[in-house]
């Protein structure tokens, strides 16, 4: 949350333009909760004494029913929350951080959200911000078409009045890409006119610039023991590596005195790592600042070491270039899949955006050009920026139209599906096989038929995501549970030949459809939404 115009407003106390997604419950009275958001509440969840009172990445459960139970740390009660609550409460917090930034009451705002986010995800971030912030929502827009509308606006009119838009946001948790078409051309009012149109979304749930961050504070720690271990200094304070909860005490000294020495370590290789990937993505000495870890030393006494070590960029990339590419081959998927699905022939999107803080990375604007060499790459000035202010563009343009309109009815028709809907069955040598009815990139209402499978009197239908394109993707997740109380007006040799299919008829929901003869059977399930 950015006030656009002034990108100088500070969001926390430790001046971090964008904040963790982490919150640390103190206390509550009378329904009035005590807690901390961002930087403090990430130590807190470090700490094995207090990281039960804190809640990280609610986003990832936006829209579902079941309740996440907190510990207040003060009074060690329990209370449970609906995602949204949470949430809630981490914008009320940001809310209040502009407001005293401004020195006025923020009463309406414009909300981007996730190209994979659906229905129920945006409806419960709504009734965050109305219910536990009381700020309306005036639009919600996609964050891959609000950076695309950003670098259509940058860079000024196409030569071209159709074009394809790669979108690659390279977050903080995760990967989104999108394939927008783009109507562009100037109407005989002199209005350009802009209509977006979302062919198809794809991402890697686990792929963002905390990953980044994580693996090259494990290098810098495997640096540091080596130096240690080469120096027969001693041994750095660290977590059990079976149990992250269990740090080996030495006899003789405080347990206490060491978990806090071990939590310190973690958090200055946290912020080391950081602040390097910053300075590597501008190009700067790859020679970290003199920073110091507590060790044990042959003494068997807490002490503290100074270190002095080297990162290149080569070893940063070595780290994530693999997944990188993977990731971006996804968008090369999108467009075979979107001409498939229309007829199209898109031979490659004429522009490929790079938005998102980790997109600054050489090594993403490197494998850009390097899969897509016919694609023009354009990467954000201020990548932190480009979805605020496409949001914007798009918002102040719906309200008041002068030289530019954009269509924004289509901004609200859902996306094609981001993964392939099926059911799970047992292979030759019973392993779990995934066997899929509804594909990946189909259009909503989407239909397909289940195949081998056996209907009952009472069959309970389990449906799974599966966001790859195998049958056996270790991210494949069961979403919906659907029971089937088959009539008795329908006879037993009309269920043997009965067929039966799989629909998802809006954005999340599920149907399961029984055909048998000439009729025609519903029964319902709810899909969790999940990113």
């Amino acid at each position: 949350m950015v006030p656009l115009g002034d990108e100088s407003a500070t969001m926390d106390k430790e001046s971090r333009e964008i904040l963790p997604s982490v919150i640390y419950y103190r206390d509550e009275e009378d329904g009035v909760f005590d807690y901390l958001v961002g930087q403090q509440a990430l130590v807190f969840s470090m700490m094995p004494d207090t990281s039960l009172c804190t809640v990280r990445s609610i986003k990832r459960k936006l829209g579902q029913r079941e309740r996440v139970s907190v510990l207040m740390d003060m009074s060690k009660r329990r209370i449970s929350f609906l995602p949204e609550q949470i949430a809630g409460h981490i914008i009320k917090y940001m809310i209040d951080k502009v407001e005293k930034y401004l020195q006025r009451r923020i009463k309406r705002c414009v909300v981007t959200h996730p190209a994979r986010f659906f229905r129920p995800q945006i409806n419960a971030l709504e009734r965050a911000f109305q219910k536990e912030c009381g700020v309306e929502v005036s639009a919600f827009i996609n964050e891959a078409v609000a950076s695309a509308l950003d670098a259509i606006l940058e860079q000024g009119k196409s030569n071209k009045t159709e074009y394809t838009i790669i979108v690659y946001d390279f977050g903080g948790g995760t990967t989104d890409i999108a394939l927008i078409k783009v109507i562009d051309k100037v109407g005989e009012d002199g209005i350009r006119e802009i209509v977006p149109e979302t062919l198809g979304i794809d991402g890697k749930r686990r792929l963002g610039g905390d990953d980044v961050t994580e693996r090259l504070a494990n290098l810098i720690h495997e640096k540091c023991e080596k130096e240690i271990r080469q120096g027969a200094y001693g041994k750095l304070i660290w977590d059990s590596d079976d149990n992250p909860n269990v740090i080996n005490v030495p006899e003789g000294l405080d347990i206490n005195e060491v978990r806090n020495s071990a939590i310190m370590n973690m958090l200055t290789l946290i912020n080391i790592a950081e602040e390097h990937k910053k300075r590597l993505a501008n190009g700067e000495s790859a020679r970290l600042p003199l920073f110091s870890l507590n060790y044990i030393n042959k003494e068997n006494k807490i002490d503290t070491f100074t270190f002095s070590i080297e990162v290149t960029e080569k070893e940063m990339n070595a780290l994530i270039e693999d997944d990188i590419r993977d990731a971006m081959k996804l968008a090369w998927d999108l467009v075979r899949i979107a001409n498939e699905r229309d007829g199209t022939d898109i031979k490659y999107p004429d522009i490929f955006v790079l938005s998102g803080m980790s997109s600054r990375l050489p090594i993403v604007k490197k494998l850009a050009r390097e899969m897509f060499p016919n694609s023009r790459v354009w990467l954000h000035p201020d990548p932190k920026a480009c979805v605020a202010r496409g949001a914007y563009f798009i918002h102040a343009i719906s309200e008041f139209p002068a030289m530019i309109s954009v269509d924004t009815a289509m901004l609200k028709s859902p996306p094609p599906t981001s993964a392939q809907y099926g059911i799970m069955v047992y292979g030759l040598h019973g392993e779990p096989v995934f066997k899929s009815a509804i594909p990946k990139g189909a259009r909503l209402p989407a239909e397909g038929v289940i195949k081998g499978f056996k209907i009952g009197r009472k069959t309970a239908i389990t449906v799974y995501e599966n966001p790859g394109t195998g049958t056996s993707d270790p991210e494949i997740r069961k979403i919906a549970v659907c029971r089937l109380n088959i009539p008795d007006s329908i006879s037993d040799k009309e269920l043997r030949t009965a067929q039966v299919f799989m629909r998802l008829e809006d954005e999340m929901t599920m149907k399961i459809i029984l055909r048998v003869a000439d009729k025609e059977y519903e029964f319902k399930a709810d899909v969790e939404p999940y990113i």
